[in-house]
Formats: C-alpha cells, structure tokens, sequence
C-alpha cells in the first residue's frame, strides 16, 4: 500500500480503491485551547475489503475465528436423538409466540423425527417447544387472519395436556403429512 497522489476523484474512484487496494489513514490530531494541548489522538488505521486485508496478511485470526465459529454454528444439531429416533424432516419455519400482550411471529428450525415434534433455535441453542407423538391429540392446517397479508394457511397442534402450537413453513403440507404418518405410525 504505496501513498498516491490524484487530481479529481469521484465515490466511485473511493470505493473502487477500498475494495481493491485499500486505503492507510495516519491521523495525529491535538485539540487544546488558548494553545494549551488537552487531549491528544493518534491514529493508524487501514480500510480495506477483507479479501484485499486477506491477501496483505491482516485479519488473519479473526478470519479464522469467523470460519471456526461459522462451522461450528452449521455443524450444531440440536436436540439430540434418542436410541432409534430418526429425523424424518427438518424444515425452517415460524411460531406465534404470545406473552398475553405481545404477539409475533418468530423464527425455528422445526424437526419432526419418527417419535416427536421439535421446534428450535440453533443460536443460541433453545428448544422452543416438544410434543412425543402420542401426546399430539389434534394437527391440522387452519386459516389465520393475518394483520399485514391477509388470510394464511397454518398448522395447528394441540397436546393432550392443553398446549396449543400455531406453526408457518413453505413447507406446511410435508410437515402434516410426515405427523399424520407418525401419530397412525407409519414413520
């Protein structure tokens, strides 16, 4: 990163050039009044596309950190399966949660394995809500009205013992099927 010297640059020079190859600022700043220095900042700083911090061999541990933690977020595989379970799907979708005041919807990995129904967040790592099958006593889409987008199609699940689950995926009709299956045992 050599200084250089232009006439006329636009934006688009400027980012062409962070990106590309990077810009060194090298600040030395003294604030005072009646020429008495009160408070002194230096300061070095290099602003660059990471790539482009990469290849001048800065960044180089918190690039790795960043790739181990990514790895580690994508290899997280919560819950954990019981002696003879196994996922029959794992989809993404989203729950209306309720606190009596607020309402949204928020959002899940849903896992329905040969023996329950699992709604869970991988970061951090939370199991939303778990019914076994037998315990599933009603599963069956619904039609919700919707505040901003009009009617929408949901599944909704009730438990022997009173708990209620409304439940949003593009993928409702597999999510019914697969614990349609499960609950005659069929899975």
């Amino acid at each position: 990163m050599k200084p250089t010297k232009g006439g006329k640059a636009t934006l688009d020079d400027l980012l062409e050039r962070l990106l590309d190859r990077g810009v060194v600022l090298n600040l030395d700043l003294i604030i005072g009044i009646a020429d008495i220095p009160l408070i002194g900042i230096n300061l070095r700083a290099a602003i660059a596309a990471i790539e482009t911090m990469l290849d001048y061999g800065m960044m180089n541990v918190w690039d790795e950190r960043i790739r181990a933690y990514a790895e580690e977020r994508l290899s997280t595989k919560v819950p954990q399966l019981g002696e003879g379970e196994a996922v029959i799907l794992e989809v993404r979708g989203s729950y209306l949660y309720s606190d009596g005041v607020y309402e949204a919807w928020r959002p899940v990995h849903v896992m329905l394995s040969n023996r329950r129904l699992v709604l869970f967040r991988k970061h951090p790592v939370e199991i939303i809500w778990e019914a076994r099958h037998p315990e599933i006593v009603d599963a069956r889409t619904c039609e919700r009205a919707s505040r901003t987008h009009g009617p929408e199609v949901v599944i909704e699940v009730r438990t022997k013992d009173g708990r209620e689950l409304l439940l949003k995926s593009a993928k409702l009709g597999d999510i019914l099927g697969g614990l349609d299956a499960c609950r005659q045992g069929g899975a």
